[in-house]
């Protein structure tokens, strides 16, 4: 393959390479890391390649094909989120959590949570509602600082997710500047935030969500070592950090409020929005 275009990807002491060749390959790759560092001091470890033909698309992770075919979309899903796991896989030096990243007037918000705990929605609709969006999935808080850096990449809202932000988001008037899949939409960090072009913040507070169905909502401030053992869950580079990470939890839940929140719909938060600022 005659590969035209190599663009690296950093972030939280990993990096990334991607190769490309193409209009319709290079339209992705600006789509998904535009707004992600492309110097830094790391070695990449991991290679892709793009290549796009008049009627294909063909994504590559060394030996290895990770999509063939025709959709923008599908091409730019697979590889935001293998491209998102590599870069977790090699962090080290700090914290790097599952998280979404927000900012109120210079005061940095992390929404820590797993798969399925409403942080990417509640992000939106946060963002929607005046704060400046960071990321929905991976924020990095080095050793021994309290400042949060964001991979700011498309927000990725899964289908179930639509009717929620449908009220607050309209999907079809911006469909065009969407990469849309039945399994969700990508949705560009500028239609979000379009002032803004931030990616690190003081952070200020850490709230847990967790969305559950016809659940009361809660607001409870954690204490210290509750926080810390509940931060565990969300982080992923354990494994490459200091006795797992332990010593810089304990610090940070030290030096941050913590608190969990459990809700079930926008309307609870909304009564109680001064708690987020």
């Amino acid at each position: 393959m005659d590969l035209s275009l190599r663009r690296e990807v950093h972030f939280a002491n990993s990096a990334i390479a991607v190769e490309v060749e193409g209009e319709r390959a290079a339209a992705i790759v600006k789509f998904l890391f535009r707004s992600i560092s492309a110097e830094g001091t790391a070695q990449p470890h991991v290679t892709y390649r793009v290549w796009s033909g008049a009627a294909e698309l063909v994504l590559r992770r060394a030996d290895v094909t990770l999509y063939r075919g025709s959709s923008e979309a599908e091409c730019a899903d697979i590889l935001l989120g293998d491209s998102t796991h590599a870069l977790a896989d090699r962090s080290s030096g700090g914290l790097l959590f599952h998280a979404a990243g927000l900012v109120w007037q210079g005061r940095g918000l992390l929404l820590p949570g797993r798969i399925a705990s409403g942080k990417t929605t509640l992000s939106a609709w946060l963002a929607l509602r005046g704060f400046d969006f960071l990321s929905d999935e991976l924020i990095f808080v080095p050793t021994g600082s309290t400042t949060m850096h964001a991979l700011t990449r498309p927000l990725n809202v899964k289908s179930p997710s639509r009717s929620a932000l449908r009220p607050y988001f309209d999907f079809d008037r911006h469909a065009a500047q969407l990469l849309s899949t039945p399994r969700g939409d990508l949705i560009p960090v500028e239609l979000l935030r379009p002032q803004n072009e931030l990616s690190a913040a003081a952070l200020h507070a850490i709230i847990l969500p967790q969305y559950a169905p016809d659940a009361a909502f809660k607001l409870e401030a954690l204490s210290p070592a509750r926080a810390a053992f509940a931060l565990v869950d969300t982080l992923v580079n354990a494994r490459n950090l200091p006795n797992h990470g332990m010593p810089e939890l304990a610090r940070l839940a030290r030096s941050i409020p913590v608190q969990q929140l459990v809700y079930s719909n926008f309307a609870q938060i909304a009564d109680r929005l001064e708690a987020f600022k």
